[in-house]
């Protein structure tokens, strides 16, 4: 996608380990319940096997860095910003008749964005977005290996519209009060 306000060159995907906490006691979405996944579930919850949470840190850099990664990685990201972050995890969404198309089932499966957060002081440069083209992008490159169909997550009510720019929209079987399921084909 074009027109990331920002140099994708400056950017530096990591999955959550401890060495990152410092920075993630740091970080604010201006979202209560995502900041408090991200510093008080999200690694209890990965090394339990039930999501992967990449974190998205940008900065200037040097880029023969990259070589060594595994041997100066922490080091090098204690000298990057954490913007935004991701979890994902394993999904299968119900279909009615009319959303199945060509899937002879009526359950389909799914790479689940189950959480997504931008600090507030970067939000508007298109992290968010650069981080839900690259989940959908990596769903697509593992349906190679396993069946995915779909990338899903829920939305609040107040970000449907937002997602539904980026092809999401809404799963009809799968509709609740406050948080509205979606999915993306691809």
């Amino acid at each position: 996608m074009l027109g990331y306000k920002f140099e994708l060159k400056n950017v530096e995907l990591a999955k959550l380990s401890e060495e990152d906490l410092p920075n993630v006691a740091r970080f604010d979405c201006g979202e209560d319940e995502i900041n408090h996944f991200l510093k008080d579930e999200a690694l209890e919850e990965q090394d339990g096997g039930l999501n992967v949470t990449v974190l998205l840190y940008y900065g200037e850099r040097n880029h023969r860095w990259n070589m060594f990664r595994n041997f100066i990685y922490k080091k090098h990201i204690a000298k990057l910003k954490l913007i935004g972050f991701y979890s994902i995890c394993a999904d299968a969404i119900l279909l009615t008749e009319e959303e199945r198309d060509d899937i002879p089932y009526a359950v389909a499966p799914a790479l689940k964005i189950a959480r997504l957060g931008v600090d507030k002081s970067e939000q508007g440069r298109w992290f968010g977005v650069f981080m839900i083209e690259y989940v959908k992008r990596e769903a697509k490159r593992l349906r190679n290996e396993l069946g995915i169909r779909f990338v899903t997550l829920d939305a609040y009510l107040n970000n449907v519209e937002y997602y539904k720019r980026f092809g999401f929209v809404i799963n009809e079987r799968n509709k609740r009060k406050n948080i509205i399921s979606m999915r993306a084909r691809f």
